[in-house]
């Protein structure tokens, strides 16, 4: 496996430990969510992976800086702002109560509400902006060195 989709895969299993959502997490693949997929997260690479040469050896040592988009998906009637924070709260926490195996940076939280037509339950949005930072060797891109 790439070891960027490893590092997708690292981010989605410590999401599912949030209770909000009950271990809903899709990888790779974004909204629409199914009524019954709610709440949920989406997780996936977002565009744009940076690698810099370290070294002049060869195999030549490669550090990655790969943007990863973790979106939070709820519904709610009447306290959409408290489910939203919560859902920030237990992401959140699910990514950095332990020392992830790769460096895994917070670079951004951005929110979004629908109000659809007026529909009696607004549906929020809260995506989490991650940068990932390892390490691997050129010309073996499904070996990720944290």
């Amino acid at each position: 496996m790439l070891a960027a989709a490893q590092a997708r895969q690292l981010v989605a299993q410590r999401l599912q430990a949030c209770a909000l959502t009950a271990g809903q997490v899709h990888e790779g693949r974004y909204d629409p969510a199914a009524e019954s997929e709610l709440p949920c997260w989406f997780v996936a690479i977002d565009p744009g992976e940076n690698v810099q040469t370290e070294g002049i050896s060869w195999p030549r040592l490669l550090e990655h800086r790969l943007s990863i988009r973790a979106d939070g998906f709820v519904k709610s009637a009447t306290d959409l702002e408290t489910q939203l924070d919560t859902l920030q709260l237990q992401g959140m926490q699910a990514l950095f109560a332990t020392q992830p195996p790769i460096q895994l940076v917070l670079i951004g939280v951005r929110r979004r509400t629908d109000d659809g037509d007026q529909q009696a339950a607004r549906l929020g949005c809260l995506t989490l902006h991650l940068e990932a930072v390892f390490h691997g060797v050129e010309g073996d891109p499904e070996t990720l060195i944290p």
